[in-house]
């Protein structure tokens, strides 16, 4: 996403600003005035209705939503219980709300709906699994006011009356379907992803209003739309024929985004699929909508080793992107994912979840037909909001445009801690008009972040500055602004005119006038008095003349006022005087030495006494960068005693740039019974960090089969034994210290200390790293999560440095496939074993066969069999033979291969016997291969011979084979999964290792 026109970013940098908002009313959504959207930065005003649709003990998930007009619209969900889900709907009507309704309630799992207006009724579908396998669904929906009436059931006979009526249940999987209405010929159209035929395409299905397949029955039909294949599909009428978008995923790193149109007669017109957005990064959940006549498709991309960005790029209505490619829609930090679009009239507006914030919140923006953005993005920001990674990003946020009142409707999943919210996933709503109340936030100032009031704790007669912005998207001003304390603490809310009043202080926007629709800073100071508990409650009163201004500044706030609060100082002796850290400055792998003076005239200990440190740079304080302290005197409380914390940093250069000085962010955390202490200590401050010498540097190997630094050694797809390699090298040839890869084994998304890997010399007499060093690790994971899951990545350091590169920034998911594997031939003889016969007298011929499958299409180097003549579990030079090609003319290898192999046997112990064989093949890049034949052993019965006793010179000589080798060391020893050890685990990396969680 980095490849858009820089012009293009400053513009979105230009428009872009937040509208600090919190969602406060829980009440059914009302109609509100049309409003204009030709203007650049439109002066208008936000409602913002934060209403609960459906809530309760179960979760409600995965949310559509459909407008009938004249202010009536149908929401429907996932009703879900133990893994189970059913369909539920509710309507809106008249500005009021009905009950939530069943759709279905069959057995198994209905998930997934989707849901149209077709001009009478509303026509629900979704992905149900009551057959066994997933299949697609479908019912209208009638409406008598606010009631809601599903009209389609199969009949009671074949275990009906539960909701809706099969569309497509052929073989395999039907999933994730979407759903548009086309008026002009009073049809649907239906697409999902089918498995009937793997990999998985993308099939249609047209439907008369009344329900009547266009397409065929629903055991065997639909039009098949994707022949190569592709999932999650979207679909968009232009008046003229559908679009039909999905994303096709071809490797682990590359997934694009294809079309393909089809007309309402049910042609696919585009025989080979349009190539709507491919490059490099993945792309994934397409989504569509038309103006009428062209289509703009948007998607998340995820560039490699970055988070995800929502894109977007028109497509005419003949099927061919626009000539000025695609552009970027919302391209911040973190996350931007799981898109929807919708047409309204004259704009597109885009909506979804964002969590650039650290946590989940809506953003939208409306854009013009040619692709122009019309304002800045808007968010949304729940009271609740979930934390970053939780199943709320699962789904798309769900729009209708509410044409006859002028407002969008917004449906979303949400999942929140008690009071306020159950624990449980529930559906909300937000709409917005015209006319919206100001909207107070926090100034975002230092001592200013979360709260309207520095300092936050003080003893009786501080001063205590309040300080709040106000905003009006109506750029009006306050009528009033004021702020409310209750000074008595009696819980009620006297004003005192004395204090009311503040005086405006900055204004954000320079020039002539006041610029409300960005904020304006007011502020005021009063001394505040010890009484009751010391909590005084506090809030801010503003209003426009017309409605009291909203936002988290509104409610009610707490400041403690004490008799002799705690409180921090800074030593004042030699190196800290005016901080809290020696030295201010030195080189990686110092050891600073973080003080600080905790004081409380009552003489009571602090109840937590830390020092965080932010050294991995994430401008967060994680679990494992906060130290507690100990106290480095016995001075009492009262006089102030010192505490201490020393640790040891290493340098970690920003990945952006060249090595050069960092600062590291560091602060001091003391309480004192259940309170925060403040003062300056507790605020954030710096010390540098500059390079020890060079900072040395991982690159990845370049031997045959490594991908990111490793390759699957043997065992079966998804696990078994693993070869991990990276390259050191450091200019100032400092040998790796600390030399580790570290995988998430049981697959929970952090690295703890046991699995964290100490990676061995691959040649211990190379002492020079100046230019270049491997490190290598061979580890068994056949009992950890599946390989696909198993994120890894490498950690070195000098030290003194923390080695950056590729393979530090990487955090890249093992293999999860062979490449080079054995099977058995499945020939008459040899369908489970590799030997006919299974068994026979001693110095009779024996026949060994093996199918050989390099999917590299790489000949084999080495094609042994190891015949363990006295089964001692090892081989001597005599117990192998080389295997022979049954079909030379066969050139093959992808599809396999057979080696054979005709052997007399005499073995060398005690008969009858069962000897231990197996095979051993490399190919020509040293890769070894695995599957059951290379793996543990199979078994021959030798019988004594029953013509004659063997000759007592020549029992325990073997036959001669002139392709047998002579010395054992002509191939590699056999390995298995047993024959590689643990390795150890690391016990080194200090705090800075152990903070490198990201």
């Amino acid at each position: 996403m980095r490849k858009f026109n820089r012009a293009i970013l400053l513009r979105l940098k230009e428009l872009y600003f937040t509208t600090w908002l919190l969602f406060v009313v829980v009440a059914i959504f009302l109609s509100g005035p049309l409003f204009c959207f030709t203007l650049p930065r439109p002066a208008y005003g936000w409602v913002w209705n934060d209403v609960l649709v459906s809530g309760g003990a179960l979760d409600q998930i995965h949310p559509q939503v459909a407008y009938a007009g004249g202010g009536n619209l149908m929401i429907v969900w996932e009703n879900r219980d133990s893994g189970s889900g059913d369909i539920y709907g509710l309507i809106q009507a008249g500005g009021q709300s009905g009950s939530p309704f069943p759709i279905c309630t069959a057995q198994g799992d209905q998930r997934y709906p989707q849901v149209v207006w077709n001009g009478s009724n509303y026509f629900v579908v979704w992905e149900d699994t009551r057959g066994g396998n997933a299949d697609i669904y479908g019912s209208r929906v009638s409406v008598t006011g606010t009631m809601g009436t599903v009209l389609d059931n199969l009949p009671s006979s074949s275990g009906g009356g539960v909701g809706g009526v099969p569309l497509c249940s052929a073989s395999g999987d039907q999933l994730q379907p979407s759903l548009v209405w086309n008026s002009r010929d009073r049809q649907y159209l239906i697409v999902w992803q089918d498995h009937r035929i793997e990999p998985a395409k993308i099939y249609g299905l047209r439907l008369t209003e009344g329900m009547q397949s266009l397409d065929g029955p629903a055991s065997s039909g639909g039009l098949l739309i994707a022949r190569s294949g592709g999932t999650n599909p979207s679909v968009a009428w232009n008046g003229a024929n559908y679009l039909v978008v999905w994303e096709y995923q071809t490797s682990a790193s590359s997934c694009d985004i294809y079309g393909g149109r089809v007309s309402s007669s049910g042609q696919v017109i585009d025989d080979a699929p349009l190539l709507i957005s491919g490059g490099e990064g993945l792309r994934y959940n397409p989504a569509v909508a038309s103006d009428g006549r062209d289509f703009l498709v948007i998607w998340d991309i995820h560039p490699q080793n970055e988070y995800s960005d929502v894109a977007g790029i028109l497509v005419s209505a003949d099927g061919l992107p626009d000539s000025r490619g695609e552009f970027p829609i919302a391209e911040y930090q973190w996350n931007q994912l799981n898109p929807s679009v919708i047409w309204c009239e004259n704009h597109y507006l885009v909506a979804w979840k964002d969590t650039r914030n650290g946590k989940v919140d809506i953003y939208f923006v409306r854009l013009s037909s040619a692709g122009s953005f019309l304002d800045s993005q808007t968010k949304f920001s729940a009271i609740n909001a979930c934390i970053v990674g939780s199943s709320l990003l699962d789904s798309p946020v769900a729009i209708a445009r509410r044409t006859d009142s002028g407002e969008y409707v917004i449906i979303w999943e949400e999942v929140g801690s008690p009071p306020t919210r159950s624990n449980t996933f529930d559906i909300y709503s937000q709409r917005y008009q015209a006319t919206a109340p100001p909207v107070l936030s926090w100034t975002g100032e230092a001592n200013y972040q979360n709260s309207g009031v520095n300092p936050a704790i003080g003893p009786a007669g501080t001063s205590f500055e309040f300080r709040v912005k106000y905003s009006s998207l109506g750029n009006l001003p306050p009528q009033k602004a004021q702020v409310w304390i209750d000074q008595d603490d009696d819980g009620v809310y006297s004003i005192n005119p004395a204090n009311s009043l503040m005086d405006k202080i900055i204004n954000l926007t320079p020039g002539p006038g006041n610029n409300y629709i960005q904020g304006v800073i007011y502020k005021a100071t009063t001394t505040l008095e010890f009484a009751g508990d010391g909590k005084l409650n506090y809030r801010f009163v503003f209003s426009d003349g017309t409605n009291e201004a909203t936002g988290e500044p509104a409610k009610s706030h707490q400041i403690l006022v004490g008799n002799s609060p705690a409180s921090l100082e800074w030593m004042g002796t030699d190196g800290y005087e005016s901080d809290g850290v020696n030295p201010n400055s030195a080189q990686g792998g110092t050891t600073f030495t973080f003080m600080v003076r905790y004081r409380d005239l009552e003489n009571d200990p602090p109840s937590v006494a830390e020092v965080w440190v932010d050294l991995n740079r994430n401008n967060n304080y994680d679990q494992d960068e906060k130290f507690p302290m100990q106290a480095v005197n016995t001075q009492s409380f009262s006089a102030g005693r010192g505490y201490q914390k020393s640790i040891s940093c290493l340098y970690l250069p920003d990945s952006t740039t060249s090595a050069g000085a960092i600062n590291i962010k560091y602060r001091f955390n003391f309480t004192s019974g259940h309170t925060p202490i403040g003062g300056e200590p507790s605020s954030d401050h710096f010390f540098s960090l500059t390079p020890y010498r060079s900072v040395p540097v991982l690159s990845w190997v370049s031997e045959a089969g490594f991908v990111q630094g490793v390759r699957l050694k043997g065992s079966e797809a998804g696990g078994g034994s693993y070869e991990f390699q990276v390259c050191y090298q450091d200019q100032d040839n400092d040998p790796a210290l600390i030399r580790e890869v570290w995988i998430d084994e049981n697959a929970d998304g952090t690295f703890s200390q046991e699995e964290k890997h100490i990676m061995e010399e691959l040649i211990p007499s190379d002492t020079v790293v100046s230019d270049g060093k491997i490190y290598r690790l061979l580890i068994d994971l056949s009992s950890s999560a599946v390989g696909d899951e198993i994120r890894y990545r490498f950690v070195f350091s000098d030290g003194k440095n923390i080695a950056t590169g590729e393979p530090f920034l990487t955090l890249a998911q093992l293999p999860a496939s062979l490449s080079v594997y054995l099977t058995w031939t499945g020939q008459p003889g040899y369908t489970q074993d590799g030997v006919n016969p299974d068994s026979g007298p001693a110095q009779s011929l024996f026949q060994f066969q093996v199918r050989y499958v390099n999917e590299h299409d790489f000949p084999p180097r080495i094609k042994k069999l190891w015949i363990d003549l006295n089964n001692d579990g090892q081989y001597q030079g005599g117990e192998l033979y080389d295997l022979e090609e049954l079909d030379p003319l066969d050139m093959d290898y992808g599809d396999g291969k057979i080696y054979t192999k005709s052997v007399s046997i005499t073995p060398q112990i005690t008969l009858p016997a069962n000897l231990n064989y197996r095979f051993i093949f490399q190919d020509i890049y040293s890769e070894e291969a695995a599957g059951e034949p290379a793996q543990g052993f199979r078994t021959v019965l030798i019988l004594a011979p029953t013509d004659a006793q063997p000759d007592p010179n020549t029992t325990n000589q073997q036959p001669q084979d002139p392709n047998r080798p002579t010395n054992a060391g002509d191939v590699p020893p056999p390995s298995s999964s047993n024959d590689v050890p643990r390795e150890l685990k690391s016990t080194q990396g200090g705090c800075f290792i152990r903070s490198l969680l990201f």
